[in-house]
C-alpha cells in the first residue's frame, strides 16, 4: 500500500478530484483507493442557503472500503491518485452533514 496525493493539478491549476469517465477506457494506471467514506455535495434543500449540502457516504457495517481510481505521474507533484469510473454507485448509507 502506498500513500499518494488525492488530486492532480488541472489546466487552470485548481485540483482535479474526479472527472467524467463515460466513453473513456482506463487500461493502465488503475488502483484501489482505501477509504472510510467520501463526500458528495448537492444543491441545498433550503433555497435560502448559499452553501451546498454536504453528504457523507459510508459503507454500512464495514469500517473501510475501496474506490476504483487511477494514478498518474505529474511533474508538479509526483504520483497522484484520483477516483475513477463507477464510484458514484457505492452500496452503503448517506447522511447529511450540517
Amino acid at each position: 500500500m502506498m500513500q499518494r496525493r488525492w488530486s492532480w493539478p488541472g489546466p487552470n491549476k485548481r485540483p482535479v478530484y474526479n472527472f467524467r469517465s463515460e466513453g473513456r477506457e482506463f487500461s493502465s494506471n488503475r488502483c484501489l483507493i482505501v477509504a472510510d467514506g467520501f463526500y458528495e455535495f448537492t444543491d441545498p434543500i433550503d433555497p435560502k442557503k448559499k452553501r451546498k449540502d454536504k453528504w457523507l457516504f459510508t459503507k454500512k457495517d464495514e469500517p473501510i472500503f475501496c474506490i476504483a481510481g487511477i494514478w498518474r505521474d505529474t511533474p508538479e507533484v509526483g504520483e497522484v491518485a484520483d477516483q475513477g469510473p463507477s464510484t458514484r454507485h457505492t452500496a452503503g448509507r448517506a447522511s447529511r452533514v450540517t
